[in-house]
């Protein structure tokens, strides 16, 4: 037989061994000789190049948990996704209910004193005095509303649902996306989702039994199934409705009965009464050392 001919015989023996055998990995690897080493994991290698496009798909799109890290800080919140499902509101005259037929992702965390102070205090404006942000920011306030409770991983507290709402222009503004107070609708869902009830309650709560009258730094109770902490009790949260703002949830200060996924409270002049200046602060409430809140992102 030819040289030709020999070499002829051998290519087609070969192809057909790598065909056969397990050696046609070698293939997927893109290797230009038969090489074992790439046999493990080739299938894998393959699959994560046809499919990197939904692996790496921004949370919007891939409905992902995410971290957002806050420029011009050090700071980041981690985002919990949530799936839309009917209505979890009660039908009577004081709620509508709506159906959330979009995504959305709310704060694993109750938003804390390091963060709300970068706000207050302009911190992240830093070392740039003459490149104001243009944003409103609530006056700062007249005394130290952490209580002496604890300030650095401590739930911010005693904001109005104004302030609230400057808070989360401000973050959009900050990290361009869109982050607001939950709807009571989108916050009780995500409540429901993290099923905790009465039967394990003491394990995620902090609640007027085992809170010794004053809130805890957050995220030290255990997680609910959905990966949020301190929705039941803790600081009660700002959320928005059809009638206007009301806190949700319960707090440190609340009996067992009146913490969880439907409690709530509506503001009254008193959760201010004691401000002394006139007119009274729009951006604290001196009184409410229960009022916190948790934000939402949309988009």
């Amino acid at each position: 037989m030819t040289i030709t001919g020999r070499l002829f015989l051998g290519a087609c023996f070969l192809m057909n061994f790598i065909q056969h055998s397990s050696y046609r990995a070698v293939i997927a690897c893109g290797a230009l000789s038969v090489m074992p080493a790439c046999q493990h994991g080739a299938t894998t290698a393959h699959s994560s190049r046809t499919s990197s496009a939904q692996q790496v798909a921004p949370p919007a799109q891939g409905q992902k948990d995410f971290l957002q890290k806050i420029p011009g800080t050090t700071l980041s919140i981690s985002m919990i996704a949530v799936v839309p499902m009917n209505s979890t509101l009660p039908h009577d005259a004081n709620h509508e209910n709506h159906k959330q037929s979009r995504a959305f992702w709310i704060q694993a965390k109750e938003v804390t004193w390091d963060l709300y102070d970068t706000f207050v205090y302009q911190l992240d404006e830093v070392g740039m005095p003459d490149q104001a942000d243009g944003m409103t920011r609530p006056s700062k306030p007249y005394v130290t509303f952490d209580r002496g409770w604890g300030h650095a991983g401590y739930p911010a507290l005693s904001m109005s649902a104004k302030n609230a709402e400057s808070f989360c222009a401000w973050l959009s503004a900050k990290t361009g996306r869109q982050y607001q107070l939950p709807t009571q609708e989108q916050w009780t869902q995500a409540c429901q989702l993290g099923h905790v009830d009465s039967n394990n309650i003491e394990s995620h709560a902090w609640f007027k039994l085992n809170s010794k009258g004053q809130t805890h730094p957050v995220g030290t109770k255990l997680k609910s199934q959905l990966g949020t902490y301190d929705m039941w009790g803790n600081v009660a949260e700002w959320v928005t409705t059809p009638q206007g703002p009301i806190l949700v949830g319960g707090s440190y200060r609340n009996p067992k009965n009146q913490i969880g996924c439907h409690a709530m409270q509506s503001p009254v002049p008193g959760w201010n009464e004691s401000d002394p200046q006139i007119p009274k602060s729009q951006w604290w409430l001196a009184d409410a050392p229960f009022a916190g809140l948790r934000v939402v992102c949309t988009d």
